[in-house]
């Protein structure tokens, strides 16, 4: 494109463009049309210079000089006619553009003011609603400062007052102790002074009494005419009187006692006291059993008290066992049936309690002791510890007893030295008893190790299977949430022994799947459950298809299982309440019988 024909162009479209806003005036804003006039009058003044150029050009007459031919020198003549029609056009219509522009640039700017003071105004107003919210949370904020400061203040009065009370409650427990102590000690004084007054009594008895023998004796003996001196001498020793009877061998004192030894006349008084005294037997003490052998005797009085009773059982050559505990210890508590249970069992031997919580006397020895867990159990044995068990562990303390415990013929010696005591004979079925306690062995020979025949025999003793059975039921205490649910898990257990008890002939009564539902939830679940059904003689077994607890023929008619079963029923306590009526069985089809839903579990 020629530049004639560019600038010729814009000069017309400028030109269409005036008429077109000339024809516009009463449709489109002032303001538009202004802005269009100014962008037209910018795009005419860019093409003033060259449209100039081209009409001078046009105009020059000196052939020489001439750079068009007369067309093209006729239509630059146009050209420049048509740009000075188009400039002034667009004067014209900016002068008829400008005036109202204006006034609609006023109203504009009047409406974008107003705008700009109404967004200040709402800016002003939400600048108030958040300033309104912030005192709100400050208020808020401090409101909650206040509440906290004052429930703090109401538990620092709370802590104070409960501490003021705990002091209050703590001297007066310590008042009262130190009373029971005195109480204690000044009982303690006047008993010795009585069993002084007692003792020194009898001492002066047997002295009259014995001075009264002598004098009669040396009456006696006066009236006899001594022997001629070449034949004897003026007395002969007894051989007891010479030798002491802790030195006279077994044999030699009984031959002592059986032959009769020839006494010559004394020859003075003093002669005949010794004579006696080698001769009349010194009468035996009488057997008696303290009133706290036998069973668990509660320490109160700290330090003091548990010295002399630890003398009494030195004295008396008999294993001492201390039980330390609390009374908000849990396995404190749960031992405690087992650990009277062995002082029951055990009268030739000691057993104490000493509770830390029932006197500022016992909590200050429990430190002097050294005692770091609860329980402890520590056995003495001639004022020395010989053992020491920390925790609930029945197996061991069992163990323990039995290894240090002395024999039974020792129940009768034990309490001599017993400040009260009253006279008692241990029968031969409670001597049995004693000389094997409950000792538990690592393994048990016949539970859990027979071959699964019909005939094989459970060779466990009747200690071992009772021994089994306390530590099973122990672990099953622990176990359990409460004493009924103990309760119903014994009772279940006396369901199942009583069963191969009344029928050891059937295969039935003598196996219960572990799968059970009834046995799983009343027994099987709990810790010690299998354990106290294998103390009886059960044992596990597969026989493919599920695990089942399975006693033989032979194991059920164990000659000990009575007894076991006996001391089994001694574990549920006799205010208990009656066990609930037994659902259907639902193990009729299953060839089960017996007592309710638990005949048999096969």
């Amino acid at each position: 494109m020629t530049l004639f024909s560019k600038i010729s162009g814009e000069v017309h479209a400028a030109d269409a463009e005036l008429d077109a806003l000339a024809a516009a005036s009463g449709v489109e804003s002032a303001l538009v049309r202004q802005k269009h006039v100014d962008t037209i009058r910018s795009r005419l003044d860019a093409a003033r210079l060259q449209v100039e150029k081209m009409h001078k050009h046009a105009l020059e007459t000196d052939a020489d000089k001439k750079t068009y031919g007369a067309v093209m020198a006729s239509k630059v003549i146009t050209l420049a006619t048509t740009f000075a029609a188009a400039c002034a056009k667009s004067d014209a219509v900016k002068a008829a553009v400008d005036p109202p522009a204006a006034r609609e640039a006023a109203v504009e700017a009047a409406h974008l003011a107003a705008l700009e003071e109404a967004e200040a105004a709402a800016r002003k107003e939400r600048e108030m609603a958040e300033r309104a919210v912030e005192d709100a949370r400050v208020a808020s904020v401090v409101a909650a400062a206040a509440a906290a400061a004052e429930i703090k203040r109401l538990e620092v009065e709370e802590a104070t007052r409960v501490k003021t009370e705990k002091e209050a409650a703590k001297a007066k427990v310590a008042a009262d102790a130190a009373a029971v102590v005195a109480a204690a000690k000044a009982a303690g004084e006047a008993a010795a002074r009585e069993k002084v007054t007692v003792a020194e009594a009898e001492k002066r008895r047997r002295t009259e009494e014995m001075a009264a023998k002598k004098a009669a004796l040396a009456a006696r003996a006066a009236v006899v005419p001594p022997p001629p001196p070449a034949t004897a001498p003026a007395s002969v020793p007894s051989p007891v009187a010479s030798t002491p009877a802790s030195a006279l061998p077994a044999s030699a004192a009984a031959a002592a006692a059986a032959t009769p030894t020839p006494i010559a006349a004394p020859a003075s008084a003093a002669q005949l006291a010794g004579l006696l005294a080698g001769i009349l037997p010194t009468p035996a003490p009488v057997a008696t059993v303290s009133k706290r052998w036998g069973a668990v005797h509660h320490v109160t009085g700290g330090a003091t008290e548990l010295r002399a009773l630890l003398t009494e059982a030195s004295a008396a050559g008999a294993l001492c066992v201390v039980d330390w505990s609390m009374a908000t210890c849990g396995p404190c508590q749960r031992i405690k049936p087992i650990y009277e249970r062995l002082a029951t069992l055990n009268p030739a031997a000691l057993f104490l309690g000493v509770d830390t919580h029932a006197s500022a006397a016992n909590a200050q020895l429990a430190q002097e002791a050294v005692v770091r867990a609860f329980p402890t159990f520590h056995l003495y044995l001639g004022m020395q510890r010989v053992a020491e068990v920390v925790g609930a562990d029945v197996a061991r303390l069992t163990q323990l007893v039995a290894q240090h415990a002395p024999p039974v013929a020792a129940a009768a010696a034990a309490p001599a030295a017993a400040a009260v005591s009253v006279p008692v004979a241990v029968p031969a079925a409670a001597a049995v008893a004693v000389a094997a306690p409950f000792a538990v062995p690592a393994v048990i020979p016949g539970m859990g190790s027979s071959d699964g025949r019909e005939g094989a025999p459970n060779t466990a003793t009747t200690t071992e299977m009772q021994a089994a059975l306390m530590a099973a039921l122990a672990d099953l205490r622990g176990a359990v949430a409460d004493m009924p649910e103990f309760i119903t898990s014994v009772r279940t257990l006396l369901v199942f022994v009583g069963n191969v008890l009344a029928h050891p002939g059937e295969a039935k009564y003598r196996r219960v799947r572990l799968t059970n539902g009834t046995f799983h939830a009343r027994l099987g679940r709990h810790g010690g459950g299998v354990a106290a059904m294998e103390a009886f003689g059960f044992r596990r077994e597969n026989a493919g298809v599920e695990e089942a607890l399975v006693i033989s023929g032979a194991a059920a008619a164990h000659s000990g299982l009575p007894a076991t079963k006996a001391l089994l029923e001694q574990a549920v306590p006799a205010n208990a309440p009656p066990a609930a009526a037994p659902p259907p069985n639902p193990f009729a089809a299953m060839g089960g019988g017996g007592t309710g839903d638990m005949g048999g579990m096969g």
